[in-house]
């Protein structure tokens, strides 16, 4: 499931009530929904109906697309005791750690989703940095 992780879409999708009050839920940080997919992955399978039923609208303004504004926009949603823009990500991963170690699940099981987990999200972020470097060498944008 981590593999798959785009855009964490899958949060919007039907989960079992029983297995969501398992988790932390949707926490007070950005990406928090990061963690709150990992959680419900290491509960058990998450099935993917293979034909498009969301559409997510991506546009200038959406509170999402990078920007230090956008970034300010959405910590506000959070509320003002959670206006934390720079190392957000470190944060949810900090968090996601947290939460996969401490599950109550046997030893092996946590330290296979926690290393799933991270060996997944730090292969992405070297891609999107590497990728970032690219375009900007090539004059095509940051």
């Amino acid at each position: 499931m981590a593999h798959g992780i785009n855009l964490c879409h899958a949060h919007f999708g039907v989960v079992r009530l029983a297995a969501l009050r398992r988790t932390g839920m949707i926490r007070p940080y950005l990406s928090s929904d990061y963690t709150l997919l990992m959680e419900l992955a290491a509960l058990g399978q998450i099935h993917e109906v293979p034909e498009p039923l969301f559409l997510r609208r991506i546009h200038t303004s959406s509170t999402r697309q990078g920007t230090d504004t956008s970034l300010t926009i959405a910590t506000n949603w959070f509320g003002p005791q959670h206006q934390q823009t720079r190392g957000y990500r470190r944060h949810m991963v900090t968090a996601t750690v947290h939460a996969l170690a401490t599950r109550d699940q046997p030893l092996l099981t946590r330290a296979a989703t926690t290393s799933a987990f991270l060996g997944t999200w730090y292969t992405r972020r070297t891609r999107v940095t590497l990728g970032r470097w690219r375009r900007r060498a090539t004059g095509r944008g940051a």
